[in-house]
């Protein structure tokens, strides 16, 4: 069980997967490890076409997607590929897994749910746009945005709808989802506050640009980023601006949250650590020339793919070790006690003792 970074009190079971890599610490459900210097490639893999999304890992398998439209499921003890599950376009979706199903979004416009074990499909449900968002799910629901300017809330078990909210502009950020709320944001500049249950829009606030950028929550406040260069701390409740800072250009990474920090990438290639209460800076470390993937928190070590990857002290932001992949990254890295899983954009995925 995992405690719900929304709601101090409530716990998430094994089928809820609430946000892009699982929670607002973007561990992917991995738990919690000190640092540790990784040593060679305990294996290489590589898989069909080529990666813009991040692995998951659950149990003996981990799940990549790709561009030529495949899902993955690599033996982490050996690198072989246990299956590979064809879709119907191009995968821009990291995939999340709740029960026995790996779910993701698909240039198809259709949300796929795969057996984890099996990789055979189980359902499709079908959008009028690319989906390029994760699904994420919370109390047998699944919540996806789609580029058809929709948000869309179906059934974990079947597929099927349960409403659609008509949103304002495309929509490919990734939902956060609590038993009360869905919080996504949109291509409108809009930061939209869902009712769970029936999809009414409850509150919505406006930023100067699009929004890639996938929420975190944490207790009252709702963190995001927007391309018109600001990170903004929301009210859960109404939407109301509680604080916001501004970066050097777009946001489009997704945060990540530890202790009393935030931290985010942007586009000029500078990692962020903000106060969560006040939004002041407490550091930054230039890591890249671009960052548009999600830092992961574990422990108090922060890794960060832009090009290479880097790991930093959550506390000061001093780099404690980098790798380059050969041919780039923008991804998020799997991070546990046996190693650390990394893909690159060529497709090359690998596992780091």
């Amino acid at each position: 069980m995992l405690m719900d970074s929304s709601n101090r009190g409530s716990t998430l079971s094994e089928k809820d997967w609430p946000a892009l890599l699982r929670d607002s610490s973007r561990t992917g459900g991995q738990n919690s490890q000190a640092f540790k210097k990784p040593g060679g490639a305990r294996w290489q893999a590589k898989v069909d076409g080529n990666v813009r999304t991040a692995p998951i890992l659950r149990d003996r398998f981990l799940y990549v997607t790709s561009l030529s439209g495949y899902l993955h499921a690599i033996d982490v003890a050996t690198g072989r590929l246990g299956w590979k599950y064809k879709a119907g376009a191009a995968i821009h979706s990291t995939p999340s897994l709740s029960g026995n199903r790996v779910l993701f979004g698909c240039g198809d416009g259709n949300v796929y749910a795969v057996d984890s074990e099996a990789g055979t499909k189980l359902w499709n449900f079908t959008t009028a746009g690319e989906v390029w968002a994760s699904p994420v799910v919370r109390s047998d629901v699944v919540y996806v945005g789609s580029a058809d300017g929709i948000t869309y809330a179906v059934n974990v078990e079947t597929g099927v709808l349960k409403w659609r909210q008509s949103l304002g502009g495309r929509i490919y950020s990734t939902a956060y989802a609590t038993e009360q709320h869905v919080f996504i944001g949109c291509g409108d500049g809009y930061v939209y506050g869902l009712d769970a249950k029936t999809g009414k829009i409850v509150w919505k606030t406006g930023t100067g640009n699009g929004i890639d950028s996938s929420p975190a929550v944490v207790g009252e406040t709702v963190l995001v980023g927007s391309n018109d260069f600001f990170f903004y701390a929301l009210n859960v409740a109404d939407g109301s601006i509680q604080w916001k800072y501004e970066a050097g250009l777009g946001i489009s990474s997704a945060p990540a949250v530890s202790g009393n920090l935030v931290f985010f990438g942007s586009k000029d290639g500078i990692l962020h650590a903000l106060d969560l209460q006040t939004g002041r800076l407490a550091w930054k470390t230039r890591v890249g020339q671009v960052i548009t993937a999600p830092p992961v928190v574990s422990g108090s070590t922060i890794w960060i793919q832009s090009g290479i990857i880097h790991a930093l002290t959550a506390t000061d932001g001093k780099i404690l070790w980098r790798a380059g992949l050969g041919d780039g990254a923008q991804s998020a890295p799997v991070v546990t006690e046996d190693g650390v899983y990394l893909a690159s954009m060529q497709g090359d995925i690998y596992a780091l003792a």
